[in-house]
């Protein structure tokens, strides 16, 4: 089952769609509790993300090891405190996914499929220079961001808040 299929439900079921809104504001609503009270409303919800964050950043720092150790390289000092930051932010802007009553669709195209370039797709060297000129993607340099619907009344329109960045693939030569 592709992305799209997963996703279907939410652009054609406004009841649906708002079900997820509201969902993730209870969510956000419980994990701004303050913190170290146990019993303050939320804190379950709270402790649970934050187990997951350290068990993302262990699997992180985990990788990075491994990898330095293959190079024969060590990690600088600050390296949990990076990844950390990073994971956290990850988890906030998952959190903004959820919580924007729009629908927020990230521009991620494979290597090698056909997008055109124009206001969701960039050339990272041309930018939209080449407006409507179709191209295999090589290298996907920025992800994009796209805007669908209003989130109350309106679920069809798309605003492109971010154009994904690609390189063009040149062929061999």
């Amino acid at each position: 089952m592709s992305d799209d299929e997963l996703f279907e439900l939410f652009r054609q079921s406004k009841s649906v769609n708002n079900w997820r809104s509201a969902t993730f504001q209870c969510i956000n609503e419980a994990l701004k509790s303050p913190s170290g009270q146990a019993d303050a409303p939320g804190a379950p919800i709270a402790g649970l993300m934050l187990e997951n964050i350290n068990e993302i950043i262990r699997r992180i720092i985990n990788v990075i090891l491994a990898v330095s150790r293959l190079s024969g390289s060590s990690p600088r000092d600050d390296l949990a405190g990076e990844v950390r930051q990073v994971t956290e932010l990850a988890q906030d802007l998952a959190l903004q996914f959820g919580l924007h009553p729009a629908q927020l669709q990230l521009l991620m195209p494979r290597s090698m499929d056909e997008v055109q370039i124009g206001a969701d797709f960039h050339d990272c060297e041309n930018g939209d220079c080449e407006r409507g000129t179709r191209c295999l993607v090589d290298i996907v340099t920025l992800p994009g961001l796209r805007k669908v619907g209003d989130g109350r009344s309106e679920s069809e329109s798309k605003n492109t808040l971010v154009p994904c960045e690609v390189y063009p693939y040149a062929g061999v030569e």
